[in-house]
């Protein structure tokens, strides 16, 4: 468009740059709605939540703790399903009025590979916030029931685990074993992590929902993880090197 100082369309042009304006900010407020509010909240969410339930302030039985773990995880698996999804949605939500949004006629349209990178982007926010949230709960885990930490003078640690000592002659014997805390570590380890078998990944509406891949699948190859879990089920190798020496004594 070609404008001096005597053409007669100044002011249809200044209306029409100012309802391209005013179309913009339209716009760029819904995106940052969306993604404020809807995105990453959710993800803050999901990346703060607990899995595990882990008392400080007096020590729980085997049987007792597994279930704890598992009534646990089972209520925070919903919380992280219902989030994963919420996100996706808010994302699909992005992606429509990215593609049904024209600011002006010369702008061109939005191209679709930056749609598919936008995805993958906040689906792998998604992953990362599940990852802080297993990661988190597992080390929960390790330091409350593998702690060395005894009492003293500015900290005192409350025993986890209900544990009696048992005179089995001629020896003395836990009850239960190092080997039964060890199997109910492993139980709630699996519990955590079993809390991303039903966060599927994203963009698989049209498939079988047996066949869906989950979160979970992603997390098994993650060194992070594998690391942690390897620290958390031999935790109890040092604590079992201790007690040995103890009853020996």
């Amino acid at each position: 468009v070609t404008l001096t100082w005597t053409s007669m369309n100044i002011d249809a042009y200044k209306a029409s740059i100012q309802a391209g304006l005013t179309r913009l900010d339209d716009l760029v407020t819904k995106i940052n709605d969306i993604v404020e509010n809807r995105i990453q909240k959710n993800l803050k969410q999901i990346s703060r939540t607990v899995l595990v339930s882990l008392p400080s302030e007096r020590a729980v039985a085997l049987d007792e703790f597994v279930q704890m773990q598992e009534i646990s995880v089972k209520h925070a698996t919903a919380l992280l399903t219902m989030k994963n999804v919420e996100v996706e949605n808010a994302v699909e939500d992005l992606v429509v009025i990215l593609n049904t949004t024209s600011v002006d006629s010369a702008v061109e349209k939005v191209d679709q590979r930056d749609v598919i990178e936008m995805q993958n982007h906040f689906s792998s926010l998604t992953y990362q916030a599940l990852l802080n949230c297993v990661k988190v709960s597992l080390n929960m885990i390790k330091k409350r029931a593998c702690s060395r930490l005894g009492a003293g003078i500015l900290f005192k640690q409350e025993p986890f685990f209900e544990v009696d000592v048992q005179l089995s002659v001629p020896s003395v014997r836990l009850s239960p074993s190092l080997d039964d805390i060890q199997r109910a570590i492993n139980r709630s380890s699996v519990a955590v992590l079993g809390s991303a078998k039903r966060m599927y990944q994203w963009n698989q509406q049209d498939i079988p929902e047996k066949d869906c891949l989950t979160f979970f699948d992603l997390l098994g190859l993650d060194v992070e993880i594998v690391k942690t879990v390897l620290l958390l089920t031999g935790g109890m190798h040092g604590t079992r090197n201790m007690v040995h020496d103890y009853l020996k004594g």
